[in-house]
């Protein structure tokens, strides 16, 4: 009974990351891929589905046991950042991943926050400031 259940979770978290690694973003077969912990289970992470998600060998060995926020700053140039970043908007925007997971995997700021040019950024003195709760643009406001 416990194999179906992994091959079922298995299955549901290749689905939610669209067939790819949620790191670097390589198309990855259900039977080549890994199930990678967010918060390491060595570090206190729950073995739960929310925990979990798709990952290729490549990332999973090298992510490791490592926090997924000194694991992204580390190996994640601000360019590839941008990229992972773009894809958790996706999967959130398809439906294929929850927001809050999707925000759990990002926990160096907001998955929606963007770097704006200088010129680009403006503020609306005549409005009371934004809600960093319901604004993805709080962080530009204050």
């Amino acid at each position: 009974m416990k194999n179906k259940s992994n091959a079922s979770v298995r299955s549901r978290l290749w689905e939610e990351s669209a067939g790819c690694c949620i790191y670097c973003g390589r198309p990855v077969s259900l039977e080549e891929m890994a199930v990678d912990h967010i918060v390491p289970r060595s570090m206190g992470g729950a073995d739960s589905y929310q925990n979990k998600v798709c990952a290729c060998r490549a990332c999973n060995a090298q992510k490791g046991s490592t926090p997924l926020e000194e694991y992204l700053l580390e190996n994640f140039p601000d360019s590839r950042l941008r990229r992972y970043r773009n894809r958790l908007n996706t999967l959130v925007e398809q439906g294929r991943m929850n927001s809050l997971k999707a925000e759990d995997l990002y926990p160096i700021g907001s998955i929606y926050q963007e770097s704006a040019p200088q010129e680009e950024m403006h503020w609306d003195n005549s409005r009371p400031p934004c809600l960093p709760c319901c604004c993805p643009f709080a962080f530009r406001c204050r």
